[in-house]
This record gives C-alpha cells, structure tokens and sequence, in this order.
C-alpha cells in the first residue's frame, strides 16, 4: 500500500474512533437527560443534522485543524527556534499545578475568541451554527461549523504554544477535562450548583449563553471557568429556576448542506450590502 493509501487509512480509522467515542458520551448524555430535561426533547431531525455534522467537524479537525495546528508549531520550534517558558517537568506536584494553570489558560483565549466570535459579524456568521440549535441538548455540544477547527488552533493553541511546554501523557486529561466540559454545560437537564455556578459553568449557566432573551445576549463565555466573565463583565448568575428558551430568531437549520454553507451564505450577504453602501 502505498503512502497515501496508508494516510487515508489511517484517516478514517481515526474518524471512526472519533465517531464511537462521541456517540458513546452522547448516549450517556441521552440517559441523563431521560430522566429530567428543562424543555422539550429534540426532534429526530434535529438529532440527526447534529449527528452527521459530528462527522463533517470531526473530517475537517482532522485535515484542516492538525494542519494548522502542526505548520503553527514547526513555525515556533524549526523556524523561529522559540521555547516556551513553561515546561511540564520535575515531581507531581508541579506538574498538577502547572497543568491546572494551562486548563484556565486555555479558558482564558476560549473566553476572548468566544467573546469575539459574539461581537464581530463576521465571526458571527461561522459561530451562529451552534446557536440556532433550539432544544439544546448533549448533541450540540459538537454542532459547530468546521471552520471552527481552524479558529482554535490560531486562537487558542498558538499563545497556548506560547506559553507551555507541553508533555502530552502528563496533561492528556487536560484535553479530556475541556472535552468532558463541552458535554456537560449542553445537558437538557435541571443540574444547577447553586453559588458554585461561579466557579464552575454548569447547564443552567451555560443555557443562559444560548438564550433568546436579550438581556442574556453575551453572557456567559467562559467553557470552564466563570471567573473570566465575571472578571470582564459578562457574567450572568441564573436565578433559581431560569431556564429560558434558546435558538436565534429567524434562523432554522435543518439540514447538513445548510449548515455546512451557513456562513458563506451571510457574508455573501454582507458583501453585497458592503458594495452598496
């Protein structure tokens, strides 16, 4: 078999283990949510468009996101011959602190692309994808747009770059822990902690960034950590039985093609607005 014929393979088998590792946790998320969810469940369309985009994300990470990720650190190490600061060595101790340093790190460039991904119009058009899901559920959790794979590298793994010198065996659970994250903040279930929600982001609060009623508009960019939005003045704490509905007004998806040309369709429509004016 031939080099690429071996790439290919090795393609694909990654997509699969990708795809059983996702619905795995999906399936999870659907036991957890059968037992008390905030609203209706998702339709069997809505489900199925969320599925087959796992796919779509999961194809484009795996081709455009290591390969921005990849030519973004040979940039630092074989050219501009950069080390990082930070490296993951000497006891455990050190390395658990570290590490927990990197997670909120993490969070930290996740808040400011987040937050820009709200408040530029053009970012908007590629983020609004995730939004218009209108029963938020386990399956949004990967109902993003595959340009989103090359957003994080550039956004959030090249200051990351910056910063650490990562071991990957020693802070796997790092990546595991972010994953975990995105799961559990999309549950259709009533989980709410309270005063910790100021700790810890949580389903409610994190329904709270999907809604539709203004004053919950920005809110609630952090992934993990709510302490960068209250930090920088996005924090919104859900009262005890908030759970407002979620979705964008006057945009529905329901199928793959649209999501996969979504953005491209509303900066078409910018650039013509842009020529008249």
């Amino acid at each position: 078999m031939t080099h690429f014929g071996l790439q290919v393979e090795e393609f694909f088998r990654d997509i699969a283990w990708r795809a059983f590792g996702v619905f795995a946790l999906y399936l999870i998320g659907f036991i957890i949510e059968s037992n008390s969810r905030v609203d209706d469940a998702p339709n069997r369309k809505g489900l199925m468009l969320n599925s087959l985009n796992v796919l779509v994300f999961h194809a484009a990470d795996l081709s455009l996101g290591v390969f921005t990720a990849y030519y973004a650190k040979l940039l630092f190490d074989n050219v501009l011959h950069y080390k990082a600061p930070l490296y993951f060595g000497g006891g455990a101790f050190a390395v658990f602190a570290l590490a927990c340093v990197a997670l909120a790190a993490h969070d930290f460039f996740y808040y400011w692309l987040h937050r820009w991904q709200h408040t530029s119009r053009w970012l908007w058009a590629e983020h609004e994808l995730h939004h218009t899901d209108e029963h938020v559920n386990v399956t949004t959790s990967w109902r993003h747009h595959w340009l989103e794979t090359v957003l994080h590298p550039l956004f959030i793994s090249m200051p990351l770059f910056l910063l650490f010198n990562p071991a990957f065996g020693r802070v796997l659970w790092i990546i595991l822990f972010n994953k975990l994250m995105a799961y559990f903040v999309h549950l259709n279930s009533p989980i709410r902690l309270g005063w910790y929600t100021r700790v810890l982001a949580c389903p409610q609060s994190h329904r709270i960034h999907h809604s539709k009623l203004p004053e919950h508009w920005n809110k609630n960019f952090a992934a993990m950590f709510p302490f960068w939005d209250i930090l920088f003045g996005t924090y919104h704490h859900p009262k005890r039985d908030e759970w407002p509905e979620t979705g964008v007004d006057g945009v529905t998806v329901t199928s793959l093609g649209h999501a996969i040309v979504l953005p491209f369709v509303s900066w078409a429509k910018m650039l013509r607005e842009f020529r008249r004016t």
